[in-house]
């Protein structure tokens, strides 16, 4: 009897001494990743879901510039790999803007084909749920035009803030961005920290854009909605350095489906500068998953 109590005794001290170890939260596999889906659609869109999408933008100009204001859009195609174990990838984007003008029974277009860009991306795996991170860090190769092609391509933009300095005519720029992205439940959320730092350029002001942007949304699969706030901060290496800052608001819907995720964006101007040309942007586009 006393070596069965005593047998009981060392079981019960042993399962105290098991609760009493703090517990290990692993993750399941179902969890949804905020670092993933739904994506947001006019802040920036680089996340660590390997994929590719195409989209399109028609950006509204001012009722003020008359009858003849030239219809502006814009098409960006973009892929990326990163690997689910190691969060570790690359990606490339490509620009293109277009324009049509006519007047007196005439028309005139113009095309721009912007720079491409290239760089990698680093999302470190947590093993808390609900919190992440995006790293990226790019560069624009100098494919982009000069001239009118140039122009149109930076108005164009106004509709993709993260692309501001992709139309530069032949330019080098650094892309550097950190990215914290969260998720409670059906709600999500994103930060975008980010500088664009031009080093070379063909008839262009060189000088570095500072992004800070933010995304609120709402998952109700596999419909989402999302709120956006684009921002950017343009420093001219010329006029001592002087700067100007420029805001769009973005409400944005996405489809989410096993191989394919349609999205829809409204693009709003709240900043003088931008509403006295563009009134308003719409955007339109796939992301198909790998």
């Amino acid at each position: 009897m006393k070596t069965l109590l005593a047998v009981m005794v060392m079981a019960m001290a042993s399962a105290g001494i098991a609760r009493a170890q703090p517990s290990v939260t692993v993750p399941r596999a179902d969890a949804p990743d905020p670092a993933t889906d739904p994506g947001f659609v006019v802040i920036d869109q680089t996340n660590a879901r390997s994929g590719g999408g195409l989209e399109m933008s028609y950006i509204g100009l001012d009722s003020s510039l008359g009858d003849n204001a030239p219809t502006l859009l814009r098409f960006a195609g973009n892929a990326r790999y990163v690997d689910p174990a190691l969060g570790l990838g690359g990606y490339v984007r490509v620009p293109f803007a277009y324009a049509r003008s006519s007047s007196g029974g005439m028309s005139d277009t113009v095309t721009d084909v912007g720079n491409i860009e290239i760089g990698g991306i680093y999302s470190p795996r947590f093993d808390q749920r609900g919190t992440g991170v995006i790293l990226r860090a790019g560069i624009t190769l100098p494919t982009g035009e000069s001239g009118d092609e140039a122009l149109v391509g930076t108005l164009a933009s106004f509709a993709a803030f993260p692309d501001l300095y992709n139309a530069m005519p032949r330019a080098t720029t650094l892309k550097l961005g950190v990215s914290p992205v969260f998720r409670a439940g059906v709600m999500f959320a994103r930060l975008d920290v980010g500088l664009d730092w031009n080093i070379d350029a063909k008839d262009a002001v060189l000088g570095k854009v500072l992004h800070f942007d933010a995304g609120l949304g709402a998952d109700f699969a596999p419909f989402s909605v999302m709120f956006e706030s684009a921002n950017a901060t343009v420093f001219s290496d010329r006029m001592g350095g002087s700067a100007s800052t420029a805001d769009v608001l973005g409400i944005s819907a996405r489809y989410t489906s096993a191989q394919v995720s349609p999205y829809l964006a409204v693009v709003i101007p709240l900043d003088k500068d931008i509403s006295e040309v563009m009134s308003v942007a719409v955007t339109a586009g796939a992301q198909f998953r790998l």
